[in-house]
Parts: C-alpha cells; structure tokens; sequence
C-alpha cells in the first residue's frame, strides 16, 4: 500500500491503530511519551505496540522537557525520530548535532511560534525533517511550502485534502489516532477518510 504524500499519524494510544495505520502505508507514528500528556503511552505498552509494526518511523512526541529528562525517555523509547515543541530543547539538539557533525535520530519541528519559525528555520532546516503547523496556519504556510517541507496537523476531510494537495506545495499531513472503543475493537472512521482518498491507484 502506498499514500500520495507523507501521511503521520500522532498520538497513538493502540495496536488497532499502529497496525490499521502501517497496513495503509503511513510513514510515521507518534507517540506520547510524557506521563503528564493526554493519550501518555506508557514504555511497556510501546515496546508491545511497536515490535508489532514494520516499515513505519516512530516518532516521540515531546511537548516540553529538560534535557536529562529526553536522554531517559530515549533510553525507554527506541525511535527513528522526535517531534519537539520546545524551541529551547530543538535549539539544544541542533547544536550537539552541529559539534558532532552527526545527529542520530531524525527531527520534527511542531511549530507554535510562527515568529521564532521565521528567526530560525533558515538555520536550522538542515536538520529538520518535516516542520508541522497546525492546520489553521495554511496561509501562513501556503508560500512556505515551496521552500520547507511542511506537513500540517488537524482533521481533515477528504476534500480539504484534494484541495490542500492541488493548490499548495504542502507535503503532507499530520491526523491523530483516537481511543479504541473496546479492547481490540475500534472505529477507524476519522483515519479512513484521508487514507482512503490518498491511497495511489
């Protein structure tokens, strides 16, 4: 299976979705992984999910942490990629990068101040993978697209999508999982609708 654009789908709390997800051919899931976060999955719970899952990036979605608190997350959590919030902390992981040349893990910027995005994006795309604006920022993000690779974040419907993919530059898109309704049963509804739509033929 194979998507028209890069698909990641954050906020993982279940199989039913880490699985539904990869057999649609979504590039990322995200995972959060600071107990003090709604939808917090636990480290034993992650391990289970992801040993489960292949062909897919997994992603730690950080909102804000000290830098000793993300070494311990990362010895829990085996990942191909952070998702950062924090300006602070990017900033700090970009420049261990920049001393060793090197930077392990691939890195998502969430971007929630649109002016500390336009003072450091230009020094800092080198490493980032993706920059992901809410969906709410499109016109911000229309003339941006053409230079940085953005995916925006939010519900969309299917034409959103269409119309998002035809008139923009934007890579792609950021959906969230949801709750399972109960073990192991789960309505797939609100991912269905844009991976069905992105499917290639």
């Amino acid at each position: 299976m194979a998507l028209r654009c890069v698909v990641k789908v954050g906020s993982v709390t279940n199989l039913s979705d880490a699985r539904y997800a990869a057999g649609m051919g979504v590039e990322m899931l995200g995972f959060r992984v600071q107990e003090n976060d709604e939808n917090y999955m636990p480290a034993e719970t992650y391990q289970e999910i992801t040993s489960w899952i292949s062909g897919t990036d997994f992603i730690l979605e950080i909102s804000q942490t000290s830098w000793q608190d993300l070494q311990n997350i990362l010895e829990k959590y085996p990942c191909n990629a952070l998702e950062i919030a924090d300006e602070n902390l990017l900033e700090m992981l970009i420049k261990n990068a920049e001393t060793s040349e090197n930077l392990p893990i691939k890195l998502l910027w969430k971007v929630k101040n649109k002016q500390i995005f336009t003072q450091k994006a230009e020094n800092w795309r080198k490493w980032i993978s993706f920059f992901v604006f809410s969906k709410t920022d499109i016109n911000f993000c229309q003339e941006l697209a053409e230079k940085y690779p953005i995916l925006l974040e939010g519900d969309f419907s299917a034409v959103e999508v269409e119309k998002i993919l035809a008139e923009t530059s934007i890579k792609g898109f950021s959906l969230k999982g949801s709750a399972e309704i109960a073990p192991g049963l789960k309505d797939f509804d609100h991912l269905a609708e844009v991976l069905e739509i992105l499917e290639t033929e």
